[in-house]
């Protein structure tokens, strides 16, 4: 999700007819919230009334989502630790596997 919002294709993570029936300022919105949510300092997180007024306001500003500790490329089967460093582990997926 991180790397797909930082590059502006945040949108490609919903589901075409979704798009279709709900405004894309909404659906970005949430997952703009979405992101605050699992900021990786548990102090830069909304609170809940936060997200409320959030989620019921489109007038409250929202604050730039920091990179999160890490990050799943699935494409590259590689988990980034802190999308600042340059610390890449790959991963293998269990569900190739079965």
């Amino acid at each position: 999700t991180w790397i797909l919002w930082s590059e502006g294709r945040a949108l490609e993570l919903v589901d075409p007819k979704q798009l279709e029936s709900c405004p894309r300022a909404e659906i970005l919105r949430c997952i703009h919230i979405g992101l605050l949510c699992v900021q990786e300092d548990p102090d830069d997180r909304p609170t809940m009334s936060s997200i409320l007024l959030m989620l019921n306001s489109t007038s409250a500003t929202l604050q730039k989502p920091s990179s999160p500790a890490l990050v799943l490329d699935r494409s590259r089967g590689l988990w980034i630790l802190n999308a600042s460093s340059s610390d890449i582990l790959e991963y293998e997926s269990k569900a190739s596997d079965d």
